[in-house]
């Protein structure tokens, strides 16, 4: 393996998503997820394990107390 096959991980961040779909079972229920970064807007974005629509309602993660 040389120098170029190297796999290089995008940079990514973590946040806390809820889904806001009305009739979704996962409404308003905050869960964490691990993002990469897209090449267009918005420049994260999350998927609803639940209905599959998209979440752009993205909280940063606070300190641990």
């Amino acid at each position: 393996m040389g120098v170029d096959d190297i796999e290089v991980t995008p940079p990514s961040i973590r946040r806390i998503a809820r889904c806001r779909t009305p009739d979704c079972p996962a409404k308003n229920q905050p869960f964490e997820v691990v993002l990469y970064e897209n090449h267009g807007d918005p420049k994260y974005v999350a998927v609803c394990g639940q209905c599959g629509d998209t979440i752009t309602d993205l909280r940063e993660i606070g300190p641990a107390t």
